[in-house]
């Protein structure tokens, strides 16, 4: 599951009925934390206006895969993080980082090209081990200083359960890498979990967005959402 491509029946048109999408989508917990004046925000608007598409991105996934996010919460991580490759796939000049955590960072990809990182992630590791916050994002921020694509907007999407605690010190080094110029969205995505009080508080401190998903379709749809495609 999650692997396939989106559902469709033979005519090629999409499986869900349009009633049933708007209640799906009317399941998604969304919230909007913030408004930004920088240019990230500029960005952000336009492109939910649809003027530009996403291009010159570097997209970083941060996937937990600790032992509490067995089962239902790992499938809609698979499926959100297929979800977004497919469709980020068709951009132009985009790479993707991608890595799981638990105890400590499981890098599967690093600033390659989609259709790499589909392929990379079929083979992504689940360790069902405990979770460490910090050194996921610590590993992030490596990530972001040894860029080779210096001029890309960074756009980092945090998946868990929300069970790992509040990384003070790794959100205030982001925060101090946007005022220094850095172009960074950053997205929380609280998978089948009521334990999202962290992450909402990451996703206000680096003013980006927070969403809840609670089934493998609403994966599916918020990552459309974000991408806004």
């Amino acid at each position: 599951p999650g692997y396939q491509d989106d559902i469709a029946t033979p005519t090629g048109t999409p499986f869900l009925s349009a009633l049933a999408e708007r209640d799906l989508l009317n399941s998604i917990k969304k919230i909007i934390v913030s408004k930004q004046t920088d240019d990230v925000e500029e960005f952000r608007q336009v492109k939910e206006t649809g003027k530009i598409a996403w291009t010159k991105t570097h997209f970083i996934f941060m996937l937990d895969c600790s032992g509490s996010m067995a089962g239902a919460r790992w499938d809609s991580v698979v499926v959100g993080l297929f979800t977004c490759l497919k469709r980020i796939k068709r951009m132009v000049d985009v790479c993707v980082s991608a890595f799981t955590f638990d105890t400590k960072p499981n890098p599967f990809c690093r600033e390659r090209m989609p259709q790499q990182a589909i392929v990379n992630a079929e083979r992504m590791p689940f360790t069902g081990k405990g979770t460490n916050y910090v050194r996921a994002l610590e590993y992030a921020i490596s990530l972001i200083n040894k860029t080779r694509k210096e001029n890309h907007l960074l756009c980092l999407l945090f998946l868990s359960d929300g069970l790992g605690g509040y990384p003070v010190d790794q959100i205030e080094k982001l925060k101090a890498m946007r005022k220094k110029g850095k172009k960074i969205l950053f997205y929380t995505i609280a998978c089948v979990t009521d334990e999202e009080k962290d992450m909402m508080k990451m996703a206000t401190e680096l003013q980006g967005e927070h969403y809840k998903v609670t089934n493998e379709e609403a994966s599916r749809l918020v990552f459309s959402t974000i991408l806004n495609v």
